[in-house]
């Protein structure tokens, strides 16, 4: 009656790549969850800085974000194409041969026809357009082959449809 159908939860992931979902605990260490210093993300280094609003007077971590705001974050958190169709799961990412990145969420997204993957990178890589090359490691036949990927830094959200805003009359 209501067309409601099961789907596994790597349907779910690919969902939330093609839509720019971050996942808390995939994509990044929550602030209650880490441990190391300098393991967390602040919401400038998730892309997320449009959730934050320096009006409100006071708030938790608002000197910080200030100081990260006028000096720059460490982190960029970017949405690749992944060239083939290897999805780049936990891959580092490369410039010149030196890691800049590590690539934290992948998967081949049927949508968007695209290899799709979230990356974090040391500053200042990871703008869109940049080129960089994905180091994936993949097991077929109990023997594992190491691929080197080209990949590029594209805007997202890939899948962006007018209903993803809407809101019910």
């Amino acid at each position: 009656q209501f067309l409601i159908k099961p789907i596994g939860s790597y349907a779910l992931d690919i969902a939330r790549i093609e839509t720019g979902f971050l996942q808390a605990g995939v994509d990044f260490v929550s602030a209650e969850e880490v441990i190391r210093p300098g393991r967390s993300r602040s919401p400038f280094e998730l892309g997320l800085a449009w959730l934050v609003d320096f009006k409100k007077p006071l708030f938790n971590g608002r000197k910080a974000l200030l100081a990260e705001q006028k000096h720059g974050s460490r982190y960029r958190f970017a949405l690749l194409d992944v060239a083939g169709n290897k999805p780049a799961d936990h891959s580092f990412i490369l410039k010149d041969g030196k890691q800049v990145g590590t690539v934290t969420s992948a998967a081949w997204c049927p949508t968007a026809k695209s290899n799709l993957a979230f990356a974090q990178f040391e500053m200042p890589h990871g703008a869109v357009g940049e080129k960089f090359v994905a180091e994936i490691y993949y097991q077929r036949e109990l023997h594992w082959t190491r691929l080197l990927a080209p990949c590029t830094v594209i805007k997202r959200p890939v899948f962006n449809p007018a209903r993803r805003r809407k809101t019910p009359a």
